[in-house]
């Protein structure tokens, strides 16, 4: 099992006054300045959100989010984590830390904080039940739980599963602590509400 939170992220040059050019074929520089996007799955963030203002203050804050800052809808949280270390994007509204912090670690200049509500989501390990090698296969789930595999995905930016491994960078999990956390474990029913909830809010106008 990994666990996974979604806080908001910025370059850091954006803080500065070092701020790059989008590319030319960047949807930047064919729309104006791309100031914000979000992945459109973030379904977990989006019903966080909801869980945590209630529904008439959720739909007001993100209505007003998507009429005055007009999002960017991407696909890929991988691909949305580099372009704004890459200047792309001056905030993605909600993100996997462990992407943001890969870019970071790879000499991106990014870097997230906390707002509440940081949504967390769960990553299952399972063996096929008509797996030809099934014993082979828990050994396989087992070793990427183990701590020598944990403390492996913290060079690459995940944040582990394991209290005894640290992450990396240190104090990561404190930060995020210091913000409301919000578990989000979705049916199959249940994405497809907060799916059409995102699409009618979040959709491009």
């Amino acid at each position: 099992m990994r666990t996974t939170t979604r806080p908001p992220t910025t370059p850091t040059w954006s803080r500065r006054n070092s701020c790059p050019r989008p590319t030319r074929n960047s949807s930047s520089a064919r729309n104006g300045w791309a100031g914000v996007a979000i992945d459109k799955s973030d379904t977990e963030w989006l019903a966080g959100i909801f869980e945590y203002y209630g529904d008439a203050r959720a739909r007001k804050l993100l209505g007003d989010i998507n009429t005055t800052l007009k999002p960017v809808l991407t696909d890929g949280h991988l691909a949305l984590a580099r372009s704004v270390g890459a200047g792309e994007y001056m905030v993605a509204l909600n993100n996997y830390t462990s992407l943001t912090i890969n870019v970071k670690l790879a000499g991106g200049p990014t870097d997230y904080w906390a707002l509440d509500p940081v949504a967390l989501i769960f990553g299952s390990i399972g063996v096929n039940a008509q797996a030809p090698h099934p014993k082979a296969a828990l050994l396989a789930a087992n070793f990427v739980l183990s701590r020598e595999a944990q403390t492996f995905l913290t060079t690459k930016g995940r944040l582990p599963t394991r209290p005894d491994v640290g992450t990396n960078p240190p104090g990561v999990i404190e930060i995020l602590h210091q913000k409301k956390i919000s578990p989000q474990i979705f049916s199959a029913d249940e994405q497809k509400k907060w799916n059409t909830v995102f699409n009618d809010i979040l959709r491009p106008r």
